[in-house]
């Protein structure tokens, strides 16, 4: 019976310890090595911080050199910092379609975002995004993205 009420309680102070938070923002992407090719859009993040690791999930539609869309799955670390900063790390894989030519890839992520508390729940935020390309139908090359947006807490 112990050990029940210890895992109970430790269980609810992880998820009340947990954080949720909604993203979303406007990204441009560099396509370097392909002649200035870039692609331009928007997306939405929703990302559950815990105890420094949590986990986010992306969407994104993108116009551009290669218009179509993109979901991610990445583990992040966020990382305190002062005065109202933190700093969320990750990596993960992202699925890109692109409506153009009808083509999928596969591509590897890593990430880095600054953000900063404003007030009431919300913060702003920006990134930096390298995309290594894993698996493809054709030729496509690796991408390195900035993104800005505004997030809510809840």
């Amino acid at each position: 019976m112990k050990k029940w009420m210890a895992f109970l309680v430790f269980s609810t102070l992880s998820t009340a310890m947990a954080q949720v938070s909604l993203g979303v923002g406007a990204t441009y992407q560099f396509l370097p090595g392909t002649n200035n090719l870039s692609n331009q859009g928007f997306f939405v993040q929703f990302d559950q911080d815990g105890l420094l690791i949590g986990s986010r999930i992306e969407a994104g539609l993108q116009g551009g050199n290669n218009p179509g869309f993109n979901l991610k799955a990445a583990v992040l670390a966020d990382l305190p910092l002062a005065a109202g900063f933190r700093l969320k790390v990750g990596a993960g894989p992202e699925l890109v379609r692109d409506t153009q030519t009808n083509n999928w890839a596969v591509n590897g992520y890593v990430f880095a975002s600054p953000e900063y508390e404003l007030a009431l729940g919300f913060s702003a935020f920006a990134e930096v995004a390298y995309s290594k390309v894993l698996y493809t139908q054709v030729a496509t090359p690796d991408g390195i993205a900035v993104k800005a947006g505004i997030r809510f807490s809840f």
